[in-house]
């Protein structure tokens, strides 16, 4: 998923779409490290961060009983909100489907 977000990211650049990957479970420390390498082998331009406390997670009001969230947001407002356990083909079409209606 990372990959398909940045890469569409990349494609519509010109209109100043952005996007990052927000982890927010695992050991900081171990986490790191691991988040450089993905970044540098898939050769992403989109940031890898994570949340390190639980004040940053409950302030982006996530729902903390599934596994993946993914926001689609423009001018700092959220127009989709995908909270999921399983990511496949369909939502990935959702996510691209409400990327195309934000721009």
């Amino acid at each position: 998923m990372i990959s398909i977000v940045d890469a569409y990211t990349k494609k519509h650049e010109k209109k100043a779409l952005s996007a990052y990957a927000l982890f927010t479970e695992g050991d900081i420390k171990s986490l790191r490290p691991k988040l450089e390498t993905i970044s540098k082998n898939r050769k992403l331009t989109i940031p890898l961060t994570f949340a390190d406390n639980k004040k940053e997670i409950e302030k982006l009001n996530l729902n903390s009983k599934v596994k993946y969230t993914i926001i689609v947001y423009k001018d700092r407002l959220v127009k989709a909100n995908f909270a999921v356990n399983k990511i496949d083909l369909n939502l990935v079409m959702k996510v691209i489907d409400s990327a195309e209606n934000s721009l």
